[in-house]
């Protein structure tokens, strides 16, 4: 288990890679039904089949979407925020924004109230005042044809992950820091 707390600011962000489309979101929850049916009262990671149920029957409210996700950065619970979207790689501006984890499915049949440290996951995420346009732009149901990403993290951490990026990209340029305004 690694927290949020234990973990660098400049590993503190989630890599978001692609939309889930409303199609593909019925089907992973009819897997998540399908997988607690046939696997009834098994451990399930520690959540109970009602606590599973409960979080994909619910309605997704208009303002929330599922998104595949790339190895969370840490154990990331329900209602984390964040408050920054970016494109790590294109130089596109840094976007100002809310984005709420809802809950977060593995291996597309546990539902669960977080995010697990380590893996790929679908992840639903409300924005309640819109998608930044960095959202938008990503793949919709892709399949992960590209590890292009969009990164959701918190302001005060922007410049140690733009650091620690550049210098993992172009290790002979790490003296050159450059620091984009959001």
């Amino acid at each position: 288990m690694r927290t949020i707390a234990d973990t660098p600011p400049n590993e503190r962000y989630l890599m978001v890679a692609e939309r889930v489309s409303r199609e593909a979101w019925a089907d992973i929850c009819q897997n998540v039904r399908d997988y607690v049916t046939t696997n009834p009262d098994s451990d399930h990671r520690n959540y109970s089949d009602a606590d599973i149920l409960r979080l994909i029957d619910a309605p997704i409210p208009p303002s929330s979407y599922p998104f595949v996700v790339l190895f969370a950065y840490a154990d990331i619970p329900a209602d984390t925020k964040w408050n920054v979207a970016f494109d790590p790689v294109n130089d596109l501006p840094i976007e100002s924004t809310i984005a709420v984890l809802q809950f977060g499915v593995f291996w597309r049949r546990i539902a669960a109230p977080s995010l697990e440290h380590g893996h790929h996951q679908i992840a639903v995420i409300d924005f309640p005042d819109g998608l930044p346009s960095v959202i938008t732009s990503l793949p919709i149901d892709a399949n992960r044809q590209s590890y292009d990403h969009v990164v959701l993290c918190d302001a005060q951490d922007v410049d140690a992950i733009q650091y620690q990026r550049e210098i993992v990209a172009e290790p002979n340029d790490a003296t050159e820091r450059r620091s984009r305004a959001f």
